[in-house]
């Protein structure tokens, strides 16, 4: 008794369906040919896939960039903030007089 594996038996079945048209010599079998309009339409999600991709990359950097600005500022101005604080807690303060 000879047990078949399912990748065997799909294998058997899809080597006698041929989706190919004809074979051409210069396209291993396993690879199917793209007809003209699949082949358009490839190039075409391909140049379109490169657009969307260096747009994204454009905005990931000025993202970068916005964010690193953005923490610069903040600790500027933490930093601001605390010298305020150290020059108020150094002034002198105004006494006032008693009323009698």
């Amino acid at each position: 008794m000879t047990t078949t594996t399912r990748t065997d038996a799909l294998n058997a079945i899809f080597d006698n369906l041929s989706l190919d048209g004809p074979a051409r010599p210069d396209v291993p079998p396993h690879r199917r040919v793209l007809t003209p309009a699949e082949t358009k339409a490839a190039e075409t999600t391909r140049v379109a896939r490169e657009h969307t991709d260096a747009e994204s990359d454009q905005r990931q950097a000025q993202v970068a960039r916005l964010k690193q600005a953005r923490l610069e500022k903040e600790a500027a101005a933490a930093v601001e903030a605390a010298e305020a604080k150290a020059a108020k807690a150094a002034a002198p303060k105004k006494s006032r007089k008693k009323a009698v």
